[in-house]
């Protein structure tokens, strides 16, 4: 617990939140094969933009860079998952 007490408190509970949510998203799509991983990961960068642009009082990149590493995460561990299971 003491783990993830500190990366919540250095990183903070949105961005987390946002990182999770996408690498979820990112998994549950790419059961349908790496391009439509691909697209749902664009889908979630897009819509966090949108969020930050529009929903949010103030723009702040860093909750745009959260999404997109949760998404490329969650598409790194699929290709590697697949080059091994290949091998």
């Amino acid at each position: 617990m003491k783990l993830t007490d500190k990366l919540v408190e250095k990183i903070g509970y949105d961005k987390m939140l946002h990182f999770l949510l996408a690498a979820w998203f990112v998994s549950e799509c790419k059961a349908y094969g790496i391009g439509v991983g691909c697209i749902a990961w664009i889908v979630i960068v897009a819509l966090a933009f949108v969020k930050e642009k529009w929903l949010d009082d103030f723009f702040d990149a860093k909750d745009l860079l959260w999404p997109a590493l949760g998404g490329f995460t969650s598409l790194v561990l699929m290709v590697l998952k697949d080059c091994i299971l290949k091998c």
